[in-house]
């Protein structure tokens, strides 16, 4: 239940827009408690937004620190369209980003991937711009 509210703020936070400014005020690689943060991606597109390169590239100089931080990537996507194909989008998303981190220096048996395609998503996927926050990875150190 925590995790469902966890993940609906950190949502909010980010989804708004890509601007540069609203990033940086909410995505927080402290590791003294665990974080749950949110990358968006647009619907039935793999492509990681650039935006979000150096907010991953701070998280990866924490994990480099602190070689005991895991990071869990869960990937979800919307529930329209062909299950296969969404499932496929979700394994090139977190490809792509578990390899721009191992790439990085950082251990790639330390990045665990979990694809749930549309199984469990973070919203509700009734209304277009929840599907639209559908496509994300959600990223938390454990």
């Amino acid at each position: 239940m925590n995790k469902f509210f966890f993940t609906i703020a950190a949502i909010l936070t980010m989804v708004s827009s890509f601007a540069d400014d609203e990033l940086m005020t909410s995505f927080n690689t402290s590791t003294t408690k665990p974080f749950l943060e949110i990358i968006l991606f647009a619907p039935s597109e793999s492509q990681l937004h650039e935006t979000y390169i150096p907010y991953i590239d701070r998280l990866i100089l924490q994990m480099i620190k602190e070689p005991s931080l895991n990071l869990y990537l869960t990937a979800y996507t919307h529930n329209s369209g062909n299950p296969e194909q969404s499932g496929a989008i979700c394994e090139q998303r977190l490809a792509q980003l578990k390899s721009y981190i191992a790439d990085r220096s950082v251990a790639p048996y330390r990045i665990i991937c979990i694809n749930k395609n549309f199984q469990n998503t973070p919203s509700s996927s009734i209304i277009a711009e929840a599907n639209k926050r559908n496509n994300c990875i959600e990223l938390q150190f454990q």
